[in-house]
This record gives structure tokens, sequence and C-alpha cells, in this order.
């Protein structure tokens, strides 16, 4: 069997959550993704350890830096926002429970300025919820971007129970 590369090495991706795609970005968009581990020592053995065990993967939040982006997309990210012809107004939630409205995030490589139509490229978060991190600048130097960023949820539902993502199809 062959070689089967999994993504393409360099570039852009279009993100989607919930099967809409949430709008351009400018500034990349990156995850990280680190197991822990508890270290299991002996007094024999000094301070080195025997054994390790995990305690499970900590997944950093992603963060989306948006820009040029429509209201109606800013829209499905802002928790219940109100859009009403071309004003968005941007609610203060407070007590919302975020798991049980995570959807999909996937991150599908950009070709030409079109995602890629190739599941095995794609990353895949089960459950993910955006919120707002926005600081967003007024200066005739930068470009103003709406950072939003995802919390990625282990999936609590089958058929991926303790799982959090897939790469690929």
């Amino acid at each position: 069997m062959g070689q089967v590369i999994f993504s393409h090495d360099l570039g852009p991706c279009d993100v989607q959550w919930n099967g809409a795609t949430v709008g351009p970005t400018n500034g990349g968009v990156k995850f990280k993704v680190e197991d822990k581990i508890i270290e299991i020592k002996e007094d024999g053995y000094g301070v080195a350890a025997v054994d390790g065990v995990f305690t499970g993967s900590e997944i950093g939040d992603i963060e989306v830096p948006l820009t040029r982006f429509t209201l109606a997309q800013l829209d499905i990210l802002t928790q219940d926002g109100d859009l009403a012809g071309s004003v968005l107004t941007v609610p203060n939630p407070v007590g919302m429970a975020m798991y049980a409205n995570a959807k999909a995030l996937v991150l599908k490589p950009l070709v030409n300025n079109v995602a890629s139509a190739v599941t095995t490229e794609w990353v895949t978060f089960f459950k993910a919820y955006p919120y707002k991190k926005w600081e967003v600048g007024y200066d005739n130097s930068g470009q103003r971007i709406y950072k939003v960023a995802f919390k990625i949820f282990v999936c609590q539902d089958s058929p991926n129970i303790n799982d959090f993502m897939k790469l690929g199809a």
C-alpha cells in the first residue's frame, strides 16, 4: 500500500461550524493538543520515572481571526445574537452552558481559495462552541480582526464517546 498523505503542508483553511463557513480569516488558524501524563516513580530509581499514566489530552481552544465577514456569519457565532436587517445586536451570555449547543467544527484546507472536497484532508472536532475574543483596533496601519475562539469538548455522545477529534475521513 502506498503512503497516504494526510493534508497540505502549507496554506490557509476554511473553517466550518455546524456546516456553515464562519468567514474569511487573516492571521492563521491554529490548534494545540497535548497529552498529559503523571510520572510513576520509585525510591530505588531516584528521580527517574519507572512508568507513566495518561491523564487525558489537554485540548487548547481554537482561535479563528475573522476579517471581511458578513453580519450573518458573525451572527452564527455570537450566542443567540439578534440580526435584524443590517444590525447585529450582540448579547452578553451569562450562565449559559456550552456543551448542549456544541456542534462539529471542521477545518478544510483552501486550494485556490476553495475548500478542499477531499475528506481525508479535513480535521473535524466533534463538539465545539464559539466565544468572542474581540480586540478590534481602529487605526491607519492595521486590518480589523474579530477573533472568535472555539472551546473544544470531549464528545459525550455515541458513537464518539470520549473522542474529541478525527483527522481525515
